[in-house]
């Protein structure tokens, strides 16, 4: 018998698994792609924090932070909404848009997500004092979470101050509820508190970004 003939349906067997299992990884990369949970949005955050402190002194705004030229805070937050708008395609990614008194940083709307808000703050900012305060302003009911992006301009950790500074009186914090999370695979911590806000409770997610991440 022909050793071609004889090995063919072999190879017929494997063929199919592989394009099995190729259907299977395409699969697996839509549903990661069209992940529009809040835990997903916390890991696009955490790699766009990983992203950028790679990139070090190729990143203007990095450079900015670290000699305390230009407007620090707006050259960070549209990194990230560039970021953001590749990550979540056919979304509507904008900054410094009006609600009420104020101006939200960033936000980020989709059809198929609930509207994610992220304040930009400087740590060297006088104002960084009611930050988780000034988030829940500018959520809505039906807005249940928020995130607030500080930015660590200095070259010591601010962890522990930071978590005083939302613990206190001026951000309207439910005592106790402060957490400290990690995602897989990352040493990048991330944190949560809540909020009262009127007569509702908002969860508030928080993210260090250091300048000097090499320092400590």
């Amino acid at each position: 018998m022909d050793e071609g003939l004889e090995q063919q349906p072999y190879w017929q067997i494997i063929n199919k698994w592989l394009a099995n299992e190729r259907e299977h990884i395409s699969m697996i990369k839509e549903s990661i792609a069209n992940d529009y949970s809040t835990e997903n949005f916390i890991l696009n955050m955490i790699d766009g924090i990983r992203q950028l402190q790679s990139g070090d002194t190729n990143e203007p705004c990095i450079m900015q932070l670290r000699t305390g030229k230009g407007d620090r805070e707006s050259q960070v937050r549209h990194w990230f909404r560039n970021f953001l708008a590749a990550r979540y395609r056919n979304s509507d990614v904008t900054a410094e848009e009006i609600r009420g008194q104020g101006h939200i940083d960033l936000k980020l709307f989709h059809n198929h997500m609930a509207t994610k808000i992220v304040e930009f703050k400087g740590w060297w900012n006088r104002d960084k004092k009611g930050v988780a305060r000034q988030l829940a302003k500018y959520l809505t009911d039906a807005e249940g979470e928020g995130f607030v992006f500080m930015i660590n301009h200095q070259k010591k950790d601010i962890n522990k101050p930071y978590q005083e500074l939302i613990e206190s009186d001026s951000n309207d914090y439910i005592p106790g509820s402060w957490k400290s999370h990690r995602v897989p695979h990352s040493a990048i911590p991330y944190f949560e508190s809540r909020h009262q806000s009127g007569t509702t409770i908002k969860t508030v997610y928080h993210f260090i970004f250091n300048a000097y991440f090499h320092n400590f």
